[in-house]
This record gives C-alpha cells, sequence and structure tokens, in this order.
C-alpha cells in the first residue's frame, strides 16, 4: 500500500526491509532452497538441471549468485525473473514490493511516496479499476457496464474482446462512480478516464504496457460528431507517452525469436490476436518512435517486419518506419506490402476476408531492397541521388555480414553512380558513432537511477541491446519462428518453381536427371564428392563438368583450384575438351590440319574471354595449398561481384595444406572446411577425392573414402569413380565398360553416385564417354553401349526391352 502519512515507512525503508525476505520468497515461489542455500538457477534462459545457484555468505541472505550463467541479484531480481515483475518506476511501487510481502505471507508496509509518483500510482490504480470494471458481469452473466455489439459486428468475439479490453461503456457516469467506488479516487476523470474516450458512442481500447499493466485509453467513434479516434491526453494521465506504447506488447514480447509485425491500427491488432497471432504489436496510427524501437531491443527482437496500410498514409508511414529501424545492427528490418486496388487496404480487412494463413503467406521485402525497387532512377551522382544514399546508408549498418555489406553498397553506388568505397566508408564512420551513442545513453540512464534496482534494469536492458546489436542470423536459425518460415519460404518456392532444371546444367543429359543440375549456391549450395583411386578419372570428370558450367550458364563463376596439376597440363586438356583436337597435335607431337589449327585457335579464344569475364578461372599451386588463400581468393571474387554465384573446384581435397598431419586427418578436416564455405559465403562446392584404402585394382566402395563416416556426412552428393582399364592395366578392347570412337576402342569411366541429398534423392551408375586423345568427356550415359557389351548380355537386355515394351504397349 501507498500512502502520505507521517507515520508510515517511506519506499527507501521498505526496500531495505524487503532485501531480507530472499530466501523465503525463493521457496514461497515454489524454488526448493538447501539449509546452505543452494538451489537450481531461476534465470529463465538457463534450464538448470543441478543446483548452480546459491545465497551468497556473508550478504545476510540479502544476495545471490548462479555460478553457471553468472546472473546475480537480490529479492526484487529473484521477482522479477520468476513472476516477470518490474524493477523501476511506479510499477515496482505498487507491484513488485507489495507481490514480495504477499508471496512471503505478509502485509505490506504502507509506504511514503512523492506527490508526483502518488498521482502515477492513482492514474495506474483507475485504469486497473476500469478494466475490471469491462469484465464485470451482474447476477445473470450479462456485461454489467459494456456493450459488445459493435465489437460483434466486427467479428471479434467477446472473450477476445474482455481479455484485450475492448468495448462500449453504457453510461460515463455510472462508470466514474464505479471507479471512485473501488478505488477511493474522488476525481478519475482528472486521471484520465474522460468523456471522449468512455461512453456509448465510442470503442474504448484499454492500452496496457509492456509488462501487462493497463495505463491508458484510446477510443473510436462509432457515432455522433467529433474525431473519429482519440487517445489519452499526456497532461492529464502522467503514466502515459504515446511514443513509448506499443499495442499488445506485453503478449508479444513473449515470443522474442519470432518475426515481430507491426501494425498500424488497434483494429489490426485485435482481428490478428483472434486469428491466432501473438507476435505483433499495433503503433496505434502514429509514426513509429525512437521510444518504440528501444522498446523492441530490449524486448530482445532481431526481426521487425512493418505491415501498414495500403494507403498514401500508411505508405508514408512506412519508410519513416524503416528510417527508424534503420542502424540498430543485427536487427532485421522487413517490410509485408498489401495488396492494392481493394477499397479497405488493411490488415484488420485483409486477415477477415482471407485468414490467417493467406497474411502470413504474403510476400515480405527486405527494408533495403523495398527502399531500392521503389527509388526511381537518379542522375549519377545527383544533388537526389546522394540525398538518397544518405537516407539508404543507415539499413547497411543492420548486417554485421561484410560480404552482405559490400554487396548492397554495390548495388546502391551502381544505381545512384555514389562511389561504392565512399558507401562503405560512411558505414564504418556511422557504426562508430552508434557505438559511443550507446555508450552514452547508458551511461545518462546510469546517472539518473534512483536505487540500486533500477541500475540494474538498466544494466540487464543494455545487455539486451548489446546483444541485439551483435546477433547474428545464428539465433534466428534456432527459432521455432524461424522454422515456420522456412517452411512457408519453401512452400512460396514450390509454388513459383518452373518446370525443367533448378540447377546448371553439366551439359551431360543423365547426371542433371540424377542431381536436378549442380546445385546454386542461392538454392542452397551443397558440395560433390568424385572419389576414386589415383589415375582413375576423377579429375577429367570434374574439369570436364566445370568447363561446361562455365560455358552452358549465364550465372556461373567457376573458380578452378588445381593443387594436383599445374595450370600449363591444364592448358592442353582445356584446349583438346574445346577444339577436339588431339593433345598430342596441341603438343605439336603431330602435325595439325589447317582446319585443327583454326580449332586450336577458337579454343583458345574462348578460354581467354572465359577468364576475361570471370566465368572460368583457374589457379594451380602458386595459389598456394592453404585454406586461407583459397577462401580469400573466393571473397576477393564477391568483393568485387557481389552477385556472383560461385562454383569452387578443388582438386583435389587431399592434397590442401592443413598442420602436420597425416593424409587421413587432413581429408577430414579439410571436408569439414569446404562443407563451412557452402553455408558462410555461400558457394557450391566440387572436389575430387583420393580412395585410401583402394588401390584401384578392385571397384571401390564408399567406405574407402576414410575411415570415418565424417567426410560422407559433409557432402551433399557423392561418385565412386571406377576405370577398369586403367587399373587393370588393360587395353579399353578388353574390358567391359568401353565405347567406340571410329574404328577405335575408348574407356568409359563408371561412376556410382552412391549418395544422393541433393533434390531429387536418386543414386545411379553414370558411365562417362571417355576421349582419351582429347580428355574430352564426349557423353553420359545410363547404361553400356550394346556394341560393347558380350553377346549373351545383348541378348538378355534385348529381351527384357521386349518384354517391358509388349507391357507398354
Amino acid at each position: 500500500m501507498v500512502s502520505q502519512k507521517m507515520n508510515s515507512k517511506s519506499v527507501d525503508e521498505t526496500i531495505q526491509s524487503a532485501r531480507s525476505l530472499l530466501r523465503a520468497y525463493l521457496e514461497a515461489s515454489g524454488v526448493s532452497v538447501s539449509p546452505k542455500g543452494t538451489f537450481c538457477c531461476i534465470n529463465p534462459d538457463h534450464d538448470d538441471q543441478n543446483p548452480s545457484a546459491n545465497i551468497v555468505p556473508g550478504t545476510n541472505e540479502q544476495v545471490f549468485h548462479c555460478h553457471a550463467c553468472n546472473i546475480s541479484g537480490n529479492v526484487f531480481t529473484a521477482a522479477h525473473l520468476i513472476s516477470g515483475l518490474p524493477l523501476s518506476g511506479t510499477e515496482f511501487v505498487t507491484e513488485t514490493i507489495p507481490d514480495i510481502y504477499k508471496t512471503c505471507g505478509l502485509n505490506p508496509p504502507e509506504m511514503v511516496v512523492s506527490p508526483e509518483m502518488s498521482i502515477q500510482i492513482a492514474t495506474r490504480r483507475v485504469h486497473k479499476a476500469l478494466y475490471e470494471l469491462l469484465k464485470l458481469r451482474d447476477s445473470s452473466g450479462d456485461l454489467s457496464f459494456v456493450d459488445l455489439s459493435y465489437a460483434h459486428s466486427r467479428g471479434w468475439r467477446e472473450d477476445v474482446c474482455l481479455e484485450l479490453g475492448v468495448g462500449s461503456f453504457n453510461d460515463y457516469q455510472s462508470v466514474l462512480e464505479a471507479i471512485s467506488a473501488s478505488t477511493g479516487e474522488r476525481d478519475p476523470k482528472s486521471l484520465g478516464i474522460t468523456r471522449d474516450l468512455v461512453g456509448p458512442d465510442l470503442l474504448t481500447f484499454i492500452l496496457r504496457d509492456h509488462n501487462g499493466s493497463p495505463v491508458a485509453l484510446a477510443a473510436r467513434r462509432i457515432s455522433g460528431n467529433g474525431p473519429k479516434y482519440m487517445n489519452s491526453d499526456e497532461s492529464l494521465n502522467t503514466v502515459y507517452s504515446k511514443g513509448k506504447l506499443l499495442y499488445g506488447l506485453d503478449i508479444a514480447k513473449k515470443f522474442p525469436d519470432s518475426r515481430l509485425d507491426i501494425f498500424e491500427g488497434y483494429a489490426d491488432f485485435v482481428t490478428a490476436y483472434q486469428a491466432g497471432h501473438r507476435a505483433c504489436v499495433a503503433v496505434g496510427g502514429i509514426a513509429l518512435t525512437k521510444g518504440h524501437v528501444d522498446l523492441l531491443i530490449e524486448s530482445g527482437f532481431s526481426h521487425v517486419n512493418v505491415v501498414f496500410d495500403a494507403d498514401e498514409v500508411g505508405e508514408s508511414m512506412m519508410y519513416r518506419a524503416l528510417e527508424r529501424f534503420s542502424g540498430y545492427q543485427g536487427l532485421v528490418v522487413s517490410v509485408t506490402p498489401l495488396p492494392k486496388g481493394e477499397e479497405k487496404c488493411d490488415v484488420d480487412s485483409f486477415i477477415r476476408e482471407n485468414g490467417l494463413q493467406k497474411f502470413l503467406l504474403l510476400p515480405s521485402v527486405d527494408a533495403f531492397e523495398y527502399k531500392i525497387s521503389s527509388c526511381g532512377t537518379f542522375a549519377p551522382g545527383s544533388t537526389e541521388a546522394i540525398r538518397f544514399v544518405r537516407d539508404v546508408i543507415p539499413l547497411l549498418l543492420n548486417t554485421s555480414d561484410r560480404l552482405e555489406r559490400g554487396k548492397m553498397a554495390s548495388i546502391l553506388s551502381r544505381i545512384t553512380g555514389v562511389d561504392r568505397q565512399d558507401i562503405l566508408a560512411q558505414v564504418e564512420f556511422l557504426e562508430e558513432v552508434s557505438v559511443e551513442e550507446t555508450a552514452t545513453d547508458i551511461s545518462r540512464r546510469l546517472a539518473r537511477a534512483s536505487s540500486i534496482e533500477e541500475v540494474h534494469e538498466i544494466l540487464q536492458k543494455s545487455i539486451k541491446i548489446t546483444q541485439t546489436k551483435a546477433r547474428d542470423s545464428t539465433s534466428r536459425v534456432t527459432s521455432l519462428d524461424e522454422s515456420v518460415g522456412a517452411w512457408l519460404d519453401i512452400f512460396r518456392e514450390m509454388d513459383d518453381r518452373s518446370l525443367g532444371l533448378h540447377g546448371w546444367t553439366t551439359g551431360y543429359d543423365y547426371v542433371d536427371e540424377l542431381l536436378d543440375g549442380i546445385a546454386k549456391p542461392s538454392m542452397g549450395g551443397t558440395c560433390y564428392g568424385i572419389a576414386g583411386a589415383p589415375q582413375s578419372g576423377k579429375s577429367a570428370i570434374m574439369l570436364n563438368i566445370a568447363l561446361n558450367v562455365a560455358r552452358l550458364n549465364s550465372d556461373a563463376t567457376v573458380l578452378y583450384w588445381a593443387i594436383d596439376d599445374h595450370r600449363n597440363l591444364l592448358a592442353y586438356r582445356l584446349l583438346g575438351m574445346l577444339s577436339g583436337v588431339s593433345i598430342s597435335k596441341i603438343r605439336r607431337n603431330v602435325s595439325m590440319t589447317p582446319e585443327e589449327e583454326a580449332r586450336v585457335s577458337a579454343a583458345r579464344d574462348e578460354l581467354l574471354d572465359l577468364t576475361r569475364s570471370g566465368r572460368f578461372v583457374v589457379k594451380d599451386e602458386r595459389l598456394g595449398r592453404e585454406k586461407l588463400r583459397a577462401e580469400q581468393w573466393i571473397r576477393r571474387v564477391l568483393d568485387h561481384r557481389p552477385d556472383s554465384q560461385i562454383l569452387f573446384c578443388v582438386d583435389s581435397l587431399h592434397n590442401v595444406a592443413g598442420s602436420d598431419q597425416d593424409m587421413r586427418t587432413r581429408l577430414i578436416d579439410s571436408s569439414g572446411w569446404v562443407k563451412g564455405l557452402t553455408v558462410s559465403i555461400p558457394v557450391t562446392v566440387m572436389m575430387t577425392l583420393e580412395m585410401i584404402k583402394n588401390r584401384g585394382i578392385e571397384r571401390p566402395t564408399l567406405q574407402q573414402i576414410a575411415e570415418t563416416g565424417k567426410i560422407e556426412f559433409d557432402l551433399g552428393a557423392i561418385f565412386t569413380v571406377w576405370n577398369e582399364a586403367q587399373a587393370r592395366f588393360l587395353p579399353p578392347s578388353e574390358v567391359r565398360a568401353k565405347w567406340k570412337k571410329g574404328d577405335a576402342w575408348m574407356p568409359m569411366i563408371e561412376a556410382d553416385l552412391q549418395k544422393n541429398k541433393t533434390a531429387t534423392g536418386r543414386k545411379g551408375t553414370v558411365f562417362f564417354e571417355l576421349d582419351t586423345d582429347t580428355t574430352c568427356i564426349v557423353g553420359a550415359r545410363r547404361s553400356l553401349p550394346i556394341e560393347s557389351l558380350p553377346a549373351d548380355e545383348v541378348f538378355n537386355r534385348e529381351t527384357a526391352e521386349d518384354i517391358l515394351g509388349s507391357f507398354h504397349g
């Protein structure tokens, strides 16, 4: 209880008395405390199964500490952690202190407070009383003070209205009298319960602060003359500030890992809440303020999504909201534009007509992308262009990923003509200013703190702000909202998916059929392994596929890291593949015809063009064998061309340098490294692997890659390669897998797709037709050519095909 009587305790005296109640409060709250003071930590973010916390000796049992999560505090901190009670403000006096005494079975003492705090306490008391009146029923079960007819006409159920505090009060005078009777306050009107907010011609919304306490009112006029929307008068209601209150935040803050949808009007929130949406708030028809943003960050949200009305006012508010959210590192900001062209284009109408599921399926747009797509055109370097750059640059601060920032800076530079390096320099400058402003703001709040509890709350909020600014995508990956969002994204992708091949074509139809092409990084890059014994044709397969990807896919950038071979050797192979002229002739061991000379010359030009354009770039061991050098190469390419989709080829993985490790350990370590590249950069990786347990004399199996399943786990698809002619030192004419080039037999490389975690999930054997004259793989088949088979196999196959044909017929 609070009072201004001289014989009552001051607030400070009451706080000091309450400090001794720590053990009693913990035990009364269901926490098992041992005689020595140990207990399981009460921090909700710490799942403590073995007691890690204790009441600190030598503190008169007034302080606790957890040795696992490092949280410390007193009885007020305990009340905050266990029951969510506030640590500062008038609520600390009116709610936290009395609750601690009541929980311990004691009567709260009367406290002397200042006149200003007395008014704030009275204001909260009358608004809480109004909320209780709204739910009050008479002896017959009917609501005593409110009529919900208008709310029902909007489709809102009674239980939702009563829970949220929405309704039309039947008689203003009766409301004032009832509040006075229940609270002892003689003039509720002077505390904000005014006629323009309460009455039968109004739909009243009782507004709660982020702790769930009723603090203010808003109203929509449903009949008569006057303004359509009204809010509490801040000159009367001293606990209310419209720029620091978000409708529904007390509910939404229970879901900090979810995407938070921010609506324009109170009705939007009510309709969304009734439909089952919880991670949403409403600004109440005003522009978003810094106070709103601070509340959201202190509540731990890392992804905010602005959804305002699809009209001129809503779009204007949307732009201002994006400006407010700019510059908070780690805060993801997006926009969901509502469909235009309908009579009523707000969240309330959309959900009522289409349902919550369709609303959640509406595509959201990254804030940066939204601004870029709606900016129009600029004269390069013009005043308008520079102004636009200054407006958008703070959004670059929101991402801590340097590569993503570089990509955004490149886009901004391209459309405005402002130098990319100047943009990035300004981002770095603003980042330093942002850190300084945060530190200054925290220092200013600490200087104004009037109690140790308020200092503790400020520091706790500061930790949340710091965590939000430092938070990267990993925190979002662990959330339920991310999982739900992932399903929705996948469903949208399914609906938008075009017919045909979805990855890069390899130039071989059967390989494309098995893999759905080589997955692009934008599709979620993967690792492809081609494993086999030495000289089995692993490199030939990868080099041919890599060259085809570069030639046949305009959006591919192929980086080929040839650790095993010198570029001189690769040059002959590549020219042989491109020209179809034998390598012996390109080496000048045998003379070429004029027509072959022309083909080799054209091949040289094509290879140079592919390299100049950046679509096919080869580095050999002169780049080095260290992972860091290779990663620097990839990142340098992305710095210069942020839109690049990279296929990174490693020949071969077992020669990537590590520490003084044996080959097996080095191979396992390098496998994890390339797997990480597909996630962190991202890129798609293709690599050759040495079969440690297979020396080529028998057909390889997956288990022979290494003595562990880790490499198999890291790879999305694995081909094991078998070249019988090479392995058994036989001429191609004497092996089973062969193909005919003119009158000569050529070997076929058998590649068993033994693992496939790509979209198709298929397995099978690919027979690659290797032209040993040019090292070009001229085709890839699903079966051996009939002319290469023994007579009995030809008969059996033709018979089987005839039988299957009769079924199909």
